[in-house]
């Protein structure tokens, strides 16, 4: 059994149960408490991404790590189109990752990443992947645990006996659109950092469960992650 699909149905379940209890209208906020925390981060993240390049040196270890997993030489000769593609193939990434960096290795990319071979592409490319979801994590976290702190103050929570099974009820499916949206920012985040060997384990399993995979192609944050990835 898919440890994966045990783990998102108990999560899935433990938020309907969230659901059923707090009730139609705080799961209502909270949902798009999450909306508006996708969106700001989405303004936001570049910024941190910037911020956390130019004044910490977690790019460089992270790039430094990248050379070291892959073995990426730091000097390489000059190689065909055909090699640069089965050396991008031979990475332990999933798919849609190695599909990417194969699609943009060109010498205009290698001009914008400030490289001159398919290795340092690799590298500078991978690490800019990375921190931009790191970015990207981490802004959401700050806006999410604002944005719960201004929910938990909202006692919108009916207690009136006639709208009382209403408000369970539209808390149960509200709990499910919730977890639901979490799976998918997981999904996405674990895309994102799939050069790290946790991750790439996700990914694997996500493959194996057709449920998971369907629920993966379906994902809305993956043009996100489409954009997230255009812009390096």
């Amino acid at each position: 059994m898919n440890l994966l699909v045990l783990g998102i149905a108990a999560f899935m379940l433990l938020f309907m149960l969230r659901g059923y209890r707090i009730g139609l209208f705080k799961s209502a906020a909270g949902a798009i408490g999450i909306v508006l925390a996708v969106f700001l981060t989405a303004l936001l993240y570049p910024g941190v991404n910037k911020l956390l390049c130019e004044q910490t040196a977690l790019d460089e270890t992270i790039k430094n790590n990248i050379i070291k997993k892959f073995e990426l030489p730091q000097e390489t000769e000059e190689i065909t189109r055909n090699q640069e593609i089965e050396l991008i193939d031979k990475l332990d990434l999933p798919t849609g990752v190695r599909d990417w960096l194969i699609e943009n290795c060109n010498g205009e990319q290698y001009l914008e990443t400030g490289v001159n071979n398919v290795c340092g592409y690799i590298a500078e490319t991978l690490t800019a992947m990375v921190m931009r979801g790191i970015s990207y994590v981490l802004t959401f976290f700050i806006l999410s645990l604002c944005i719960h702190i201004l929910i938990t103050v909202l006692d919108v929570a009916s207690y009136i006996p006639i709208v009382k099974g209403i408000n369970k009820a539209g808390g149960i499916l509200f709990g499910a659109g919730q977890a639901l949206l979490f799976v998918w920012i997981f999904m996405g985040i674990v895309t994102l950092l799939s050069t790290f060997n946790w991750a790439l384990q996700v990914m694997k399993m996500i493959d194996e469960s057709s449920l998971l995979a369907w629920i993966y192609k379906k994902d809305i944050f993956l043009k996100i992650i489409v954009d997230i990835l255009e812009k390096i």
